[in-house]
Parts: structure tokens; sequence; C-alpha cells
């Protein structure tokens, strides 16, 4: 499958989505949208593009591992749903490590950063990553689907599901909170990932998951109400102001021109 059209229908998603947020009553008033969205559109053209055009993917090395009969799960003898089931939890094991991985890391923070940077959430925000960014991931991905011998229908669904839920998990949508604290046993949902977007430390730093909250349940991190008042709960960076936010040029160089790593992990422990 090639993995540009992967990317048009998720962009065909995420045009529909922005469009009908303008017109929703809880956003029809937010901030700079006409700076946000372009400079957001913009990284996610880069990014699609870049994705598309290198010879690596998850899908593509699932798929090598198979057609060499390597990998683990291609030298054990399984059934197929033991095979699913694995394929699974390492590919969203895989995918909470490195989202760790980015806000532990200093210099791989100052990456992420351009992501968690944007002022206000909507759909565009899903795909708002520094093109460095993706591209780690995507190798950490495909090393992992190789060495494991991950089954590739199954790699296939759940990168889609994880394309399509950084769109749901950015929107607008509320759900009662009856039905959400149920769903949230098993999906990240929009009040899930919007605490996650917070810019304390402390509510950052949790809910990783992509789309399923048990390695969050399970490794501790795992928040489903903020930490502070609803009237002090903020998205976005501290150290990154509104215009930078909504800058395109300053979103691309920015992680060459900020604190150096040790000063920045040091802000970041302070703050937390």
């Amino acid at each position: 499958m090639n993995i540009f059209f992967v990317y048009l229908i998720i962009f065909s998603l995420v045009v529909a989505a922005t469009y009908a947020e303008f017109y929703h009553d809880k956003v029809e008033h937010r901030p700079n949208r006409n700076q946000r969205w372009p400079a957001n559109f913009l990284l996610m053209i880069i990014n699609s593009s870049l994705l598309s055009a290198i010879p690596i993917s998850t899908i593509a090395f699932a798929e090598l591992a198979s057609s060499k009969n390597t990998g683990l799960l291609n030298l054990i003898e399984l059934p197929l749903f033991i095979d699913v089931i694995v394929t699974i939890s390492v590919l969203t094991l895989l995918g909470y490590a490195i989202h760790r991985m980015f806000h532990q890391i200093p210099i791989l923070w100052r990456l992420h950063r351009v992501h968690h940077s944007d002022t206000v959430i909507d759909g565009s925000s899903g795909f708002r990553h520094h093109p460095c960014e993706p591209l780690i991931s995507t190798v950490i991905y495909a090393c992992g689907a190789f060495l494991f011998g991950l089954e590739p229908i199954t790699v296939i669904i759940v990168s889609f599901l994880e394309l399509l839920f950084a769109l749901l998990t950015h929107c607008t949508i509320r759900l009662p909170l009856g039905l959400e604290r149920w769903l949230t046993a098993v999906l990240i949902t929009p009040r899930l990932h919007e605490i996650h977007h917070s810019n304390y430390v402390k509510e950052t730093d949790s809910n990783f998951g992509s789309f399923l909250t048990i390695w969050d349940h399970l490794f501790g991190t795992f928040l489903f109400q903020p930490r502070r008042k609803k009237s002090e709960f903020k998205v976005g960076v501290k150290e990154v102001n509104q215009n930078q936010a909504c800058n395109f040029e300053f979103l691309l160089t920015s992680p060459l021109l900020s604190l150096k790593p040790e000063a920045e992990l040091k802000t970041r422990n302070d703050n937390s």
C-alpha cells in the first residue's frame, strides 16, 4: 500500500473536520486561525511528502520481513489471532515509548515541542509536527516491524487507526462524561489528549497512547482530569509565545534556536 494515498485520505478528513469546526459554536471565535492553519497545513504537507518519498515505512518493513520469512513472529508458528494481538501490542507499545521518549529526552522534546506549541487545539493540530519527528518515529517503527516480523495487514490497520485518532483526538468533540469515562478504559479521547496538550508539565506528561490507553494505565501515566482548576488550564508551551507558535519559519528552526538541552531538561524538571 502506498502511504501517500493513506495520507491523502487523512488530509481529506482533516480538511473536512477543520471546515466543520470553523462553524462549530465552540471554536467559532478561536484566535489566530488565519495564522495557525497555514503553518499547520504546510507542516502536514511537508511531512506527508517526505514520508511518501522515503523508502522506509512500518508497512513496507513488515511486508519485507514476511517475504524474507524473518522476524520473531515469522520464525514461530502461532495462530493468526495471536500474531494480530502481538502486532497490535508491539506497535502500540512502541508508539507509547516513542512518545514518552520525545517528552523526556531534551533534544527530542525540542522537536516535539513544535506539536505542543499550538495555542489552540483542533483537527489541524494532529499533523503539526517538525519534519524530523515523523522521520525518527518511522525509522523506529520500521525496525520494530522488521525485528518482530509483525503481521502486515494488522500493521496497515493499526497505522490507519493511529492516523485517524491523530485527527479525532485533536478535534473539539466532547462526549458525555459518563460515556467518556467508560471509553477511556480502552481508548484515548479528545478530553484525554487535551490534557496532554496542557502547558503544565505534570499534565503534559500523561496520556501518551496514540489510540489505546492500556499502556498509560499500566505505566501510571493515565490522567482523566487535569490537576489544575478549569480556570487555570491552558494548552501550549510556556516558552513559545503565540506569535512564534503561528510562525512557520520559527517552527522549522526553533529546535536549533532553543535552550541547550541540559538547561531545557532542568527547566522541565523544575516546572514539574
